[in-house]
């Protein structure tokens, strides 16, 4: 992309993928938070990132300010998972989000089956 705004679609994954802060133990939600570019944009130069799910990231002010005025560095691996490194060279981790968890039994019937219409006997009154 070639702006600094992300456009509306990729704001609204960023910020359901990430859900909050992505800061370890900031639970600020993400809807009140800033949509932040891990590396600086810098439109029409070599270096610098793009406005994209995989550069931009969720913040509340304080970490926001924090990463980029205050000597905190943020790194997210392709797996998603962020690491912060502070001033004091110190390292943190915020494992992924999980947007959905998998049935254990991942048979297609299984799944299939809590969509089955009940029947009921027309002799008893109606469960409701």
């Amino acid at each position: 992309r070639t702006t600094y705004s992300p456009p509306k679609s990729l704001a609204d994954f960023v910020l359901t993928r990430d859900r909050t802060c992505v800061m370890p133990g900031c639970r600020q939600p993400a809807h009140r938070c800033d949509i932040d570019h891990r590396e600086p944009f810098h439109p029409g130069q070599d270096t610098g990132g793009a406005t994209s799910a995989t550069n931009c990231s969720v913040l509340c002010r304080r970490h926001h300010r924090a990463k980029d005025h205050g000597g905190y560095h943020l790194h997210r691996t392709p797996n998603g998972h962020y690491h912060w490194t502070t001033p004091l060279n110190r390292t943190y981790q915020r494992e992924a989000t999980r947007l959905w968890d998998p049935p254990e039994d991942p048979s297609p019937t299984r799944f299939l089956d809590q969509f089955k219409p009940r029947h009921h006997d027309p002799d008893e009154p109606p469960p409701f």
